[in-house]
């Protein structure tokens, strides 16, 4: 035996460093590292024949070496290991002071033994524990036949060596084992069974046969530790033990223990797990298959759903029953998920919806056709205009369809839809529930099919409409920062420039949190000073475990983040500087005041000419120097007015030109007529909020009243003459300062 490559030491106050050390480590996990130190398990065994460490110490350390170290010690140290607990052993035999710790250290020796193929210790005493196993009438004799299981696997492994022992001295013991197996407890039936399947795996001098009638006995079982153990040994060994009439049995036992109601709702949901791997796909439509698949043909005839199966069994079942039709065969997949369907619309519940979404997934994985595609749109759209909390569902079964089915149409159909419809949105309904719409928004940024223009700009309505309200807030300003980082991370900023600058500024101004502010300033200035290749290396950085950048933001862009530092302001009573000069008076400007008219012409040639062409035309306007200040004539056949007095004038024009034929006409042309109506102003009665012709009244004599004798009166005397005048002589005289009201008819006002 090799002796220690190093002193092992331990005093008075070391075993208390040590179990310090250990529980340290079993909080955080890694008590298996201490034991690839070589001589950690020696310390421990040194501690063990310490008087000064209390014995429930000892037992915790016997704990820790048999979870831990009999996995995890050097096999080169495990002999060592084995003789120094069996030593410690033989102390403790002679002075049995406590029961518990000598139970525990003979456990612990015995773990190290079994699991570290140790064999060779127990080898002389096989014959002895055969006997006991056979004589033994106690209950004892299970234990008996478990260890007696566990050496015969461990001597397996032996067969193959030369001058090993022979497969006669392994076959008649697990023979008596299994014919034998109606006395075990199903507890202790299962390490049995376990070591004589591993043992039958590894060697060809045992038949998988073995274990045909324990499944036979275990068929017609309830007990679902029992019917399990069948289940196992038929997948381990299949098409090895039972025909395939004792198959089609097993498997029909498996689906009636299913619909037996009279069994709890969670054994059921055991068996419907265990029944998922009995499947076979079915690939074609056609009966012939669908007759040698004995399992779907199962399924199909007693596997729907019924009114007493619980929301978890409905749920199961329906995707079983999806699983086992042939593909293309989804004609019936919306009267199944009726129930589903309706009650995710009514009750709005997240448990369904998420059972929803499963039976629809295993439908789209199994099937892949458009009308299931259809069937999927038309469910997302219904279920986010009235359940917005469950986007988070949602999104995860579309990340799901788009990575394991890989149907990137159907994801793009169902996301572009949902973005469309958070846009449709008011403003008002997102911001109550945009912890979920906008998840939509940041998910849709980072696909580069989709525009996202329009994107930015209801995020900009919605951040202005959150400032109206007071509900910026920072988890609002954090989701929309997160849509802003998607859209940088995965398109141009040449496609968004202006809005996305316009929301980012917005949001600088109305978030009053510092973080929010900021992380906005550094979009901002990423978004204006760096290009995309810079972008995505910035905002694409992780940062594990606190670690900072390595290199200094401010050394990445041009200018700094942070804003100028302001320079303090020295106030003082006494004026420095002086100016002089008067403020213009209003009534200069007035003076001053030009009002212009413009009369645009479209000029055509008359048919009656004989010319077809005409070149150098010149209009001329007669202007009255006492009615225009001047006149200009512009290329585009513009003539610009400069009026004088609000008088009403016929103005006569000729036209100028030189002919083709080498002849200068001038010929008169219709006189430019310009009524009163051209040139007086309108009241503008919408501005003064002015409808009704009463109230036009009252503002007609408040203004009259203002421009009569709210005036000043120069000096003189003041008179009034009333003369009689014919009402068709005033409006001869008048007339032409008359205007015609709203609809062209004779008007009151002159």
């Amino acid at each position: 035996m090799a002796s220690p490559k190093r002193r092992i030491q331990t005093s008075s106050t070391d075993w208390r460093k040590l179990l310090s050390n250990i529980h340290r480590n079993t909080t955080t996990g890694t008590v298996d590292k201490l034991f690839e130190d070589d001589y950690f398990a020696f310390e421990l065994i040194k501690t063990l024949h310490e008087d000064s460490v209390d014995v429930t110490v000892k037992m915790d350390f016997l704990s820790i070496l048999e979870q831990y170290g009999s996995d995890h010690v050097d096999t080169n140290s495990l002999d060592q290991v084995v003789s120094l607990l069996l030593d410690l052993l033989r102390d403790y035999r002679s002075h049995m002071e406590d029961l518990r710790f000598v139970s525990q250290l003979l456990l612990t020796t015995t773990t190290f033994v079994l699991q570290n193929d140790l064999m060779g210790l127990l080898l002389g005493y096989r014959d002895r524990l055969v006997k006991l196993v056979r004589e033994e009438r106690t209950d004892i004799f299970q234990d008996y036949a478990s260890l007696l299981a566990a050496v015969l696997t461990n001597l397996a492994a032996q067969l193959a060596e030369p001058k090993s022992i022979s497969a006669e001295d392994i076959v008649p013991h697990l023979s008596f084992l299994m014919d034998n197996s109606f006395l075990f407890t199903p507890e202790g039936l299962w390490p049995i069974v376990l070591s004589v399947v591993a043992l039958v795996k590894s060697t060809v001098h045992v038949a998988p046969t073995i274990f045909k009638p324990l499944m036979l006995h275990n068929m017609a079982t309830f007990d679902p530790c029992l019917f399990h153990m069948d289940l196992y040994i038929q997948e381990e060994f299949h098409g090895e033990i039972l025909t395939k009439e004792e198959e089609s049995m097993l498997q029909r036992r498996l689906v009636s223990n299913i619909q037996l109601l009279s069994l709890p709702p969670a054994l059921r949901l055991l068996l419907l797990q265990w029944l998922k791997p009995q499947m076979k796909p079915v690939s074609i439509n056609s009966e012939a298959e669908l007759n040698t698949n004995v399992v779907a043909r199962i399924i199909q005839q007693h596997m729907h759903p019924s009114v007493f199966d619980s929301l978890d069994i409905h749920i199961d079942k329906l995707t079983i029953w999806v699983g086992s039709l042939p593909v293309g065969q989804d004609q019936g997949l919306i009267n199944d998920i009726h129930y589903l369907k309706r009650l995710t619309l009514t009750t709005g519940n997240e448990q369904v919806a998420v059972g929803l979404y499963r039976v629809l997934y295993a439908s789209l994985q199994h099937h892949k056709t458009q009308a299931v595609a259809n069937i999927i749109l038309k469910i997302t759209q219904d279920l986010v205009v009235d359940y917005p909390h469950l986007i988070p569902v949602i999104l995860d079964f579309l990340l799901a369809v788009k990575e394991n089915i890989g149907e990137r149409v159907i994801y793009m159909d169902a996301l572009s839809s949902l973005h469309s419809q958070v846009l449709n949105s008011t403003k008002e309904e997102v911001l109550s529930q945009f912890r979920f719409f906008l998840q939509v928004l940041s998910i849709a940024a980072q696909q580069q099919d989709i525009s996202q223009i329009k994107t930015l700009r209801f995020l900009l309505g919605l951040v202005r409409c959150a400032r109206d309200q007071s509900k910026c807030t920072w988890e609002l300003g954090t989701s929309i920062l997160a849509t802003c980082r998607s859209m940088l991370l995965h398109h141009s900023t040449s496609c968004f420039y202006y809005e996305m600058g316009e929301l980012l500024l917005e949001m600088m101004i109305s978030f009053t949190d510092s973080e929010i502010s900021n992380r906005a300033r550094l979009q901002y200035s990423l978004l204006t000073n760096a290009c995309d290749e810079k972008i995505r290396e910035v905002l694409g950085a992780k940062l594990l475990g606190g670690n900072a950048f390595s290199q200094n933001i401010t050394s990445l862009l041009s200018g700094s983040l942070h804003p100028p530092m302001r320079t303090e302001i020295i106030y003082i009573d006494e004026p420095l500087i002086s100016w002089k000069g008067r403020l213009e008076n209003y009534y200069n400007n007035l003076s001053n005041l030009r009002t212009e008219l413009i009369a645009h012409y479209l000029v055509s040639l008359d048919e009656s000419m004989d010319d077809n062409q005409i070149f150098a035309i010149t209009f001329e306007v007669d202007v009255g120097t006492e009615v225009f200040e001047e006149m200009k004539k512009k290329v585009d056949l513009a003539i610009q007015l400069v009026p004088k007095l609000p008088k009403p004038c016929e103005l006569r024009t000729n036209a100028v030109f030189f002919t083709e034929n080498y002849n200068t006409v001038s010929c008169p042309m219709v006189p430019l007529q310009l009524t009163f109506i051209d040139l007086a102003l309108p009241v503008p009665w919408e501005q003064l909020g002015v409808t009704s012709v009463q109230e036009k009244h009252l503002v007609f004599d408040a203004l009259w009243k203002r421009f009569t004798t709210a005036t000043k009166i120069a000096d003189g005397i003041e008179s009034l003459q009333v003369v009689k005048c014919i009402r068709s002589k005033l409006r001869e005289t008048w007339g032409s300062f008359h205007l015609p009201d709203l609809n062209g008819n004779d008007g009151n006002i002159s």
